[in-house]
């Protein structure tokens, strides 16, 4: 069934090199810990007991992990918050990072630029180049798919035009198949509002 925005199944928009650097953004509603990447990135409230939607399901294949850290309140969830811990082989990606957003009634499209902001600096210092992740606290928000997602990519843009060594990006972004539209209409507005220094691959991966 094709999407509704009609952007192709492997858009590939091209844009003037500086090099061979691409950034390549998936989309894919495949379960969040069968991803296999460097790093995955994890975002819950300060007021979200228990934790939900991929945080929650990571938790589960974790054997619990980040619910006992909460009970022992070495992880809080406040605004800022960040946590590095073992994925211990449980899920396919090798690190994850866990982000607080703070308490949801203070969320909103302000919060989530820091917190986007946050998550790419802390992965990329890392250097973490393979990164997988949903749009922190949209899901349980209500904050519009396609404006955060046109947020994200040009922070992750914007963090790389300073740094003309780094190595080529993959970033996927995690979500639910009937939001996948949503995605590839901010996709699609990042392209036509910003100017890209580097080649911008898309490609809609099937759960």
């Amino acid at each position: 069934m094709p999407f509704s925005t009609g952007l192709p199944r492997n858009f590939r928009p091209r844009f003037p090199r500086k090099g061979d650097r691409p950034m390549k953004i998936l989309i894919t509603s495949r379960p969040i810990d069968q991803i296999p990447c460097q790093a995955l990135a994890l975002s819950f409230f300060q007021d979200e007991r228990p934790l939900q939607g991929s945080t929650g399901l990571v938790d589960w294949r974790i054997g619990g992990k980040l619910s006992r850290l909460l009970i022992a309140q070495r992880l809080v969830g406040r605004n800022g918050e960040t946590l590095l811990t073992p994925s211990d082989e449980r899920i396919a990606a090798e690190r994850l990072f866990l982000f607080g957003l703070g308490k949801v009634v203070d969320f909103s499209l302000g919060r989530y630029r820091e917190t986007v902001k946050q998550i790419v600096s802390t992965l990329f210092r890392m250097h973490c180049y393979d990164i997988s992740l949903p749009l922190p606290g949209v899901a349980m928000t209500g904050l519009g798919y396609p404006e955060t997602t046109e947020m994200l990519l040009v922070e992750i843009e914007r963090y790389f035009r300073r740094r003309p060594e780094r190595p080529p990006v993959r970033c996927t972004i995690v979500a639910r198949a009937e939001v996948t539209p949503k995605i590839e209409l901010g996709i699609r507005t990042a392209l036509n509002r910003n100017t890209f220094h580097e080649p911008l691959e898309v490609e809609i991966v099937s759960a």
